[in-house]
Parts: structure tokens; C-alpha cells; sequence
């Protein structure tokens, strides 16, 4: 599929090649590696605040407000006791989600945790090791952002904090693939969160039960930067077939 729509950009290279060029030593040694010369971060933040410009531009109405409530008649409630009604509401609840859509869709959350380290690895760029579970990028010339999948499912958004073995497991990983010492390994910024995943699918228009107005898209799986506006065009579509 990369290669249909990206020519040439993924290539398989041995784990010799890959320690030589971009300082990654995997783990068995004779482990498959794909390299992608068009892939990379995406800015989740930055694609939003350049969709938000666009839609300023081409005169639609952008409000940022702070939200209390949406009723399920399509009311929203500001925080200064304001309200406006409207035909739909979706609302992109992200790891709260599962219960807003009281079905649940297949939906469940599941922590995710990420942190700044100390140390530099020359031809570094975006990864994904599968056999560890390890990923990240370079943050600044000084340091690393990592992070490292969990099992740990069904957590509370509303009360996930930090949780330093992670952190340290973090650090051991990526002692072994990038051959540092683990001791320098030590975060100097973390951030615990949480997000919605589904089972299969990926981004979905839902109406929200018990309500005809309101709606919700159900979780991207992680990928949604990537495709939340496709996503966002069929519900588009959706709705203004629905009115």
C-alpha cells in the first residue's frame, strides 16, 4: 500500500545497515526492518490550528469557548451560563468517549506514556520498535521523546498519573537499542494520558443514545491525525444528508 501511493519510499534494509545510519540496534539482530523515507511525526496540535485558520478564511464561524454541557437536545451550555441551541452537536470526546457512547462500540481505553530524555543519536529520525514496544523521535539536539506501548487497558482518563517504572522501562530499552548507558537514561520531562481505541473500524460518526441531535466520533486507534479529515468530510456529508 506505501508503495501504490508512495513510490520508493519504503525499502527493507538490514539491522547492520540500520545500526550504521541511523543508530538503531535491534533486537534479534536478524530482525525484519522496514525503512521509510516519507514517514514521520504529525503534529496532531498543528494540523488542527491550520484547519481552524483555514475555516476562519473561508468564512465559516470559529468560536473557542469553554464547554459545560451539551444537552440532548443539540443545547450547548458555556461556563458563564450562556446557551445556544444548534441543529447537531458532535463532540470529540477522546478518551471519554466509551462513555458518552453508552454501547461502547468496541471502545476502550488505555494509557499511554511518553517522556523527554537526556542524549542525541545522529541519524535519528521517527521509529517504531515492535519487538520492544519502544517509539519516539528526536525533541531538540539535546534530547529524545520516547515512549513505550502498556497493557494497561480500561484506565480512568480522569485519573491516570505517572508512573515511573514505565519510565524506567523506557529507559532500559532504549539503553539496549541505541547502546547507551541506562544510567544517563533518566527522564527530565514525562506525560501520562490517556486515549480511545476501537477494535476495528477506526474513525466513526455515532449518535450518541438516547438523543437525536448529538453525535460522537468513535476512536481513530491512534492514527486519527491522519485521518480525521477524510473522516470529518463523510460526516459531514452524514449530517447534511440527515437534514
Amino acid at each position: 500500500t506505501v508503495e501504490e501511493f508512495l513510490p520508493g519510499s519504503a525499502h527493507v534494509v538490514s539491522a547492520r545497515e540500520l545500526a550504521a545510519t541511523r543508530g538503531l540496534h535491534c533486537q534479534p539482530a536478524e530482525a525484519p526492518v522496514v525503512a521509510e523515507q516519507r514517514a514521520g511525526h504529525l503534529s496532531p496540535a498543528m494540523l488542527r490550528s491550520a484547519v481552524l485558520s483555514w475555516l476562519r478564511e473561508h468564512v465559516v464561524d470559529v468560536r473557542v469557548a469553554d464547554v459545560r454541557e451539551v444537552t440532548a437536545t443539540a443545547d450547548v451550555v458555556l461556563w458563564d451560563g450562556t446557551a445556544a441551541r444548534f441543529d447537531s452537536v458532535v463532540v470529540a470526546a477522546g478518551a471519554w468517549t466509551p462513555a458518552l457512547a453508552a454501547d461502547g462500540h468496541g471502545l476502550r481505553t488505555k494509557r499511554i506514556q511518553y517522556a523527554v530524555y537526556p542524549g542525541t543519536v545522529p541519524g535519528l529520525g521517527a521509529f517504531v520498535d515492535e519487538n520492544s514496544g519502544l517509539y519516539g523521535c528526536v525533541y531538540d539536539e539535546k534530547s529524545l521523546l520516547l515512549g513505550r506501548s502498556t497493557d494497561e487497558w480500561d484506565v480512568s482518563p480522569s485519573r491516570v498519573i505517572v508512573d515511573p517504572e514505565l519510565a524506567a522501562g523506557v529507559g532500559v530499552a532504549a539503553a539496549a537499542l541505541f547502546l547507551l548507558a541506562s544510567a544517563a537514561l533518566v527522564p527530565t520531562r514525562m506525560c501520562t494520558a490517556a486515549d480511545c481505541y476501537v477494535v476495528s473500524g477506526g474513525l466513526r460518526l455515532r449518535p450518541v443514545p438516547s438523543t437525536e441531535q448529538v453525535f460522537t466520533f468513535t476512536g481513530g486507534s491512534g492514527g486519527a491525525a491522519k485521518t480525521v479529515l477524510a473522516a470529518s468530510r463523510q460526516a459531514a456529508d452524514r449530517l447534511l444528508d440527515d437534514q
